[in-house]
């Protein structure tokens, strides 16, 4: 089963680093890679810098395996550190048997901190009130009274 998590809710664009042109000795441009060669230095998590999510192989049947996911919550970082954050993001969503938009949804709004949550939360009003403009209940509209 193949699932997809609309990377559009989520705008990282903000703190993550692009590639760049650098300029060499002899004059020519270098372009610099997003993802660098080399694996960055793997970072200890304190508590409170994750979320351990009970996930099972099988997640219809009762009796089946299960295993611990440690997910770092993803504050912010480099596009390869979030392209680990959103694989480990659907394998949790496969582990945790979330199937409809609203779980997704709840389950990847739980593993965002920092900027990138409010950046997440604001897509999600200007989404709803883009879909759903209504005037509220109590608004008064006439003013000549």
């Amino acid at each position: 089963m193949l699932l997809h998590i609309n990377c559009a809710l989520i705008p990282l664009f903000h703190k993550m680093k692009v590639s760049t042109h650098s300029s060499t000795t002899n004059g020519c441009l270098q372009i610099v890679p997003i993802v660098p060669l080399q694996r960055p230095a793997n970072k200890d998590l304190t508590k409170g810098d994750y979320a351990t999510l009970e996930c099972m192989t099988c997640p219809g049947v009762a009796d089946s395996a299960s295993y611990e996911l440690v997910i770092p919550y993803f504050k912010s970082g480099t596009p390869e550190e979030f392209l680990k954050w959103k694989r480990n993001v659907e394998k949790a969503i496969s582990g945790q048997g979330a199937t409809d938009g609203l779980s997704k949804y709840t389950l990847t709004h739980r593993l965002l901190d920092g900027d990138n949550l409010t950046a997440f939360n604001l897509k999600t009003q200007k989404r709803f009130m883009r879909r759903f403009p209504r005037k509220p209940s109590a608004l008064c509209t006439d003013y000549l009274d």
